[in-house]
């Protein structure tokens, strides 16, 4: 197995790095956490390459974060968004989401519910998206946060037909579904900051996506 470029090469060692540090963690360590220092093959090779970086932006790394991000998220269905309103109480909701090229989420849901009157109010929100049931070192999800507001006219329309396409049953004139979409409006996320955590590529590996900075790449 032989990658094209030098960022796919590093991307393969990360991968067998993982599988291998999974395996022993699991069958030498009952509690990796403490017992096993966090020192990988992959590690090393960002101390090789760029020795002064610390916890580092690779641009070479990282110029892929966008289409990864898009490939997770669009795999997925449901986020969780994290609120706060007037008085910072807390408020958090799973809704179906969209997201664009551009990876701003679409959502609907209820502009007089809690977490709807704190994002009416607010304007700004984060977020999760994360798959259940995996193993530890098979762990991928998405942190987020952004801006948010309530779409109308031609954007709504784009907006829907985008929700739609991914959640056709929105569009089936069911009675049931149609009483309850009347009393929500679309919602557009505009997201400022993304992390891409996935242990398949070691443990506790990260991404961040900036949407007006630098892109960074973390292994801690």
């Amino acid at each position: 197995m032989k990658a094209d470029t030098g960022e796919g090469e590093l991307y393969l060692l990360g991968i067998i790095n993982s599988r291998l540090t999974g395996f022993f963690w699991h069958t030498m360590f009952a509690d990796f956490k403490t017992s096993f220092p966090q020192v990988t093959i992959f590690s090393l090779l960002i101390s090789d390459f760029f020795p002064s970086w610390g916890l580092c932006s690779l641009t070479a790394m990282s110029k892929g974060i966008r289409e990864r991000l898009l490939v997770f998220l669009r795999a997925h269905r449901v986020l969780t968004v994290a609120v706060c309103d007037g008085e910072d109480a807390p408020h958090a909701a799973a809704l179906f989401y969209a997201v664009d090229e551009k990876l701003r989420f679409y959502v609907v849901t209820d502009p007089s519910s809690q977490h709807g009157m704190a994002m009416l109010s607010r304007g700004i929100v984060a977020g999760t998206v994360h798959r259940d049931e995996q193993q530890w070192h098979e762990i991928q999800g998405v942190q987020f946060c952004g801006v948010c507001r309530q779409v109308e006219g031609s954007e709504r329309s784009k907006a829907w037909a985008l929700y739609t396409a991914r959640f056709p049953f929105m569009a089936s004139g069911n009675l049931v579904l149609t009483g309850a979409l009347a009393r929500t409006a679309m919602w557009r996320i505009e997201t400022e900051w993304m992390r891409l955590i996935d242990n398949r590529l070691g443990f506790g590996h990260k991404e961040e996506w900036q949407r007006h900075r630098r892109h960074s790449l973390e292994m801690l």
